[in-house]
């Protein structure tokens, strides 16, 4: 489906176990450009989500502006309007959206971004480009794009057909990339799911393995291309592409750099990495927002109900698709148990940083002390 995608990764790192932080574009983008778990986001109250973001946090696109880059966003989608989702484009002196007709958007998405990549390179003097492109087209509702061979009539073959318009639309600029040793870093939101019994929805709503698995592809001119193997998290995007830039993360985020991956012969330094299904607007409820979170290791994934109070211990790696629960089994009792007691951990000490839709509370009793092997298995990077 992707064969420009797979031209890219012959030329840069592919870091094969990168995963989100949570199921879906609103819950997942605070940890891709502000390197925080949306439970840690400080937002501003609206109607209806998607829900604004307080100034107070620091975006990838701040962070450059403040080393001197122009910066672009560039958008396949009116969702990502300032008026629809105040507070994501801070930081973007300019921002700019795909039109509504065609349909399908990444074809535009493409010649902007070559256009305004051609503009900058004819004067050398003006400041360096950051541009931030938000392909979005394969996404529901699934629909067969013009001049694309169908791949057959299910929405997954709709899907698929999607995918394959975006692969080659973005093939030009991908090739420029390459040609003239740009640094990029591609990735996505969330995953989707497709034919899993019971599963009614394609994402959003669950912490599967499927939803949560991400391409994660950086090209650094004069970097040795290779597949890395270890643990990334949605929250190190930021951090790593602003060492990149030269420049240092700010304090508030807690991504960890994948510098030492692209420039040396090292692995990620992560043992475990968070998912979270947390939902702001169950605040006004009164109702807990944390609904689901997950602690997943290099062979394990521990998946909480936070308010069934039960989780499951699966092998993710040997199942990918969550078939069978490992929890009950015997071998696996002590590691169910250390997995869920990390798990939980974790979530008490989000919950002592909780932003979201209100302030943090300042009559909650602090988290309790881990052990020093607890404290290694969590994901919260800079947060020890």
């Amino acid at each position: 489906l992707t064969p420009a995608l797979a031209e890219l990764a012959k030329h840069s790192l592919v870091y094969e176990d990168a995963f989100a932080t949570g199921p879906s574009t609103r819950l997942s983008f605070p940890s891709m450009m502000a390197s925080t778990y949306n439970a840690l986001m400080p937002l501003t109250p609206k109607r209806r989500h998607p829900y604004g973001w307080s100034s107070e946090a620091v975006t990838l696109a701040e962070a450059a502006k403040r080393g001197r880059y122009q910066t672009t966003f560039l958008s396949g989608h009116r969702y990502f309007s300032k008026t629809k989702w105040p507070g994501l484009t801070q930081g973007f002196d300019r921002v700019e959206y795909a039109p509504k007709k065609p349909e399908h958007t990444s074809e535009w998405l493409t010649k902007r971004a070559l256009e305004l990549i051609e503009k900058a390179e004819a004067n050398p003097s003006a400041k360096p480009l950051f541009l931030w492109i938000h392909y979005y087209d394969p996404h529901g509702p699934y629909k067969n794009p013009e001049g694309v061979e169908p791949f057959g009539d299910t929405e997954l073959d709709r899907y698929d057909a999607e995918v394959a318009y975006m692969d080659a639309s973005w093939k030009p600029l991908l090739e420029r990339v390459v040609k003239e040793e740009m640094v990029l870093a591609l990735t996505a939101d969330h995953g989707e799911v497709f034919g899993r019994p019971g599963t009614k929805h394609k994402h959003g709503f669950s912490l599967d393995t499927r939803v949560l698995h991400l391409p994660f592809v950086i090209h650094v001119p004069g970097a040795q291309p290779r597949r890395v193997k270890g643990l990334v998290s949605q929250l190190d995007l930021a951090t790593t592409v602003v060492n990149l830039l030269g420049l240092e993360p700010p304090d508030s985020w807690l991504g960890e750099s994948l510098t030492p991956t692209i420039f040396g012969d090292k692995a990620p330094e992560k043992n475990a990495v968070v998912g979270l299904y947390y939902l702001p607007e169950k605040t006004k409820k009164d109702e807990d927002p944390f609904v689901k979170i997950s602690l997943r290791t290099n062979d394990h994934l521990w998946v909480e109900q936070v308010g069934k109070k039960r989780g499951e211990l699966f092998e993710w790696r040997a199942d990918p698709n969550h078939k069978t629960p490992i929890t009950r089994e015997v071998a696996s009792k002590d590691t169910a148990s250390a997995m869920r007691f990390a798990t939980l951990e974790t979530l008490d000490e989000l919950r002592s940083k909780e932003r979201g839709l209100t302030k943090k509370k300042q009559d909650k009793a602090p988290a309790k002390k881990a052990s020093p092997g607890v404290k290694r298995a969590r994901a919260t990077q800079r947060e020890e």
